[in-house]
């Protein structure tokens, strides 16, 4: 309880929170638990509540982490984390895998599948060099399932975490694969054994699980169908009361983190303890219940139903707006979406192979676009929905209808190709209209609310004379929305025309990378400096082969042309566009490889100059 103590103590003297209930009391070794039980629970709405007086006034705040919760059983919580805290999570999650493999990881990917999620890569000095990847798939699973299973080989030999439901998913997408983890760790939802099962059998490897959450990082760890308590926590089961008992709510106390010490925090989760010792021979073994749920929304004839909560931990990490499941009279789990735009098919099949994971594989999933009927279960989630080209396409076209004076819309550029497009892309809508008029700048400003990302732009024929690159994207890369753009008098641009602006564009785009890889104000963001040196480089490929008479700038032709003639930067330019689309994780901010990425751009540009 030594350690205890000198969290209750930390607490009492420097967290105003706990002042007035710890000030004055003597807290030993001896009395810690005592001391601990006596105070009232903390429960969400006190977090809220409290806010910075839980936060420490001892020392500084450097080196601490705000994690944020999916806010599944209300108002997502912000609670902050020291180093100290945050290195316990990774020395326990290190012991798990040296339990397991008999090795320290060196890499451990953590992979999630929601848009939002920023994939990042960080290096710790305990175990040496080892590096933690947040891998966001989200992008490259709008690849080929041929090249997006080659992007997961990343994984070959690695550490892999993550919820159960991504896990099924990725099971679901890629069947019986060659991608071959060393070791899948799954936490953050109820592990069922079909889950385990069928994600061992698809990726070859041992499954263990972890009890964690946001607020705490690893709070018990796996064994046999059960959880033992993380050593870096004080955890109990408690009633309604409060009181210690065999089944009720779980509390946990952190031990080790000082910036913002949560005591007898109320978990929502439920569990109970074994009545008989673990074969183990470790401490003692817990049960998780049926965690936060509150509604059973669908059965489908197995053991573990599926809850609100999973419902909304689900959609939250897969970015559907408003979903809703229920069972209807044949059995299928039906689930109720409403997107502006709708989802595309990529996140529906990922829906529908968690609503799976859940409750078998056997389980008929239909979709129903719009609100539930009356007695259906309303909407559990509102978080933004992603978007497709042609379903922004649909929805363009009807905000457009009946407008006088638009002569063609087409929505252009990276968002049409899965090989360029990044978080930082926009969603480019180009719309030739007859004249420049006020009511263009108001119609783009209401467009913009609806679709993240989206770029409006209205113009006139005679403002893209000046632009022949342009001209041939809008000609060669486009989903045509109404109109015609021939017609509406964008013409195809002569090789004079993109030679004077090749060379211009060539100086100014090799001025612009040089002072970037030369700045010293801020470390770079890896994946940011990797879009804007790839976007460079594609470009470069626009002009040379648009100078070389091939009709086209869409980059997967001209990215095949450029294997075919064997050009030196391809390598690097594919390196990089990877980099950027997150089809392989970045290197960690201030690593030297950043630079790479903008010399790898200049030497494309300077292949084109020459």
């Amino acid at each position: 309880m030594t350690a205890l103590a000198a969290q209750l103590r930390h607490a009492r003297d420097h967290v105003p929170h706990y002042q007035t209930s710890l000030q004055g009391l003597e807290i030993t070794a001896a009395n810690a638990a005592s001391v601990l039980g006596r105070l009232p629970l903390l429960r969400r709405s006190d977090i809220r509540t409290a806010r910075a007086r839980l936060w420490s006034s001892a020392g500084t705040a450097d080196g601490w982490r705000t994690v944020r919760t999916s806010g599944t059983t209300g108002t997502p919580l912000e609670v902050v984390l020291d180093e100290t805290a945050q290195h316990a999570e990774r020395a326990t999650l290190n012991r798990l895998v040296t339990d397991v493999l008999g090795t320290t990881a060196r890499t451990v990917f953590h992979l999630v599948l929601h848009a939002s999620a920023r994939t990042r890569t960080s290096v710790f000095p305990d175990p040496p060099a080892t590096r933690l990847v947040k891998w966001n798939l989200s992008r490259a699973w709008a690849l080929p399932d041929a090249t997006f299973v080659r992007c997961l080989q990343e994984l070959d030999g690695q550490v892999v975490t993550a919820m159960p439901s991504v896990m099924a998913a990725l099971a679901d997408r890629v069947g019986e694969s060659a991608v071959r983890p060393a070791l899948v760790v799954l936490s953050g939802e109820t592990v069922t054994s079909w889950v385990r099962d069928v994600v061992a059998r698809t990726f070859g490897c041992p499954v263990v699980t972890m009890y964690a959450i946001a607020e705490f990082g690893i709070v018990g760890l796996g064994c046999a169908n059960g959880y033992h308590a993380s050593e870096d926590v004080v955890l109990d089961i408690v009633d309604d009361t409060g009181t210690p008992a065999a089944e009720g709510e779980v509390i946990v106390t952190s031990l080790t983190n000082r910036a913002m010490p949560l005591l007898r925090y109320v978990t929502g989760d439920r569990a109970r303890w074994d009545a008989e010792p673990c074969e183990c021979g470790a401490s003692r073994r817990f049960r998780l219940l049926d965690t936060r749920s509150v509604r059973v929304v669908a059965a489908a004839g197995t053991p573990h139903p599926l809850t609100s909560l999973e419902i909304a931990k689900l959609t939250a990490n897969l970015d559907v707006e408003k979903v809703a499941v229920h069972q209807d009279a044949t059995g299928s789990v039906v689930v109720h979406y409403q997107a502006d735009p709708p989802p595309d098919t990529s996140t529906l099949s990922m829906v529908a192979a968690s609503v799976r994971a859940a409750l078998g594989p056997a389980t008929a999933v239909r979709f129903a676009e719009g609100q539930p009927s009356p007695g259906d279960p309303q909407p559990v989630a509102q978080v933004r929905p992603p978007s497709e080209p042609h379903r922004i396409a649909g929805w363009v076209r009807g905000v457009l209808d009946g407008i006088d004076g638009i002569r063609a819309a087409v929505l252009t550029g990276s968002a049409l190709s899965p090989e360029t497009f990044t978080r930082y892309s926009d969603v480019d809508l180009v719309v030739l209209a007859e004249d420049d008029r006020p009511l263009w700048r108001e119609l783009a400003k209401s467009m913009h609310t609806h679709v993240k990302g989206l770029r409006a732009n209205f113009a006139t024929a005679a403002d893209l004379v000046e632009s022949p690159l342009l001209r041939a994207r809008l000609l060669s890369e486009r989903l045509p929305i109404t109109g015609d753009l021939t017609r509406a008098g964008v013409t195809w641009p002569t090789k004079d025309e993109l030679g004077a602006q090749a060379s211009f564009w060539s100086q100014n785009a090799k001025a612009a990378l040089w002072t970037r890889a030369t700045s010293q104000e801020t470390t770079p963001d890896p994946i940011q400096s990797a879009y804007l040196a790839a976007k460079l480089a594609v470009d470069a490929l626009r002009y040379h082969y648009l100078l070389r008479d091939l009709p086209t700038t869409v980059p997967a032709t001209l990215l095949a042309q450029a294997e075919e003639d064997e050009l030196p930067p391809l390598p690097g330019i594919r390196h990089t566009l990877a980099i950027a689309t997150e089809r392989t994780p970045p290197p960690p901010p201030g690593s030297p490889d950043i630079e790479a990425f903008t010399f790898e751009a200049r030497a494309a540009i300077d292949w084109l100059l020459r």
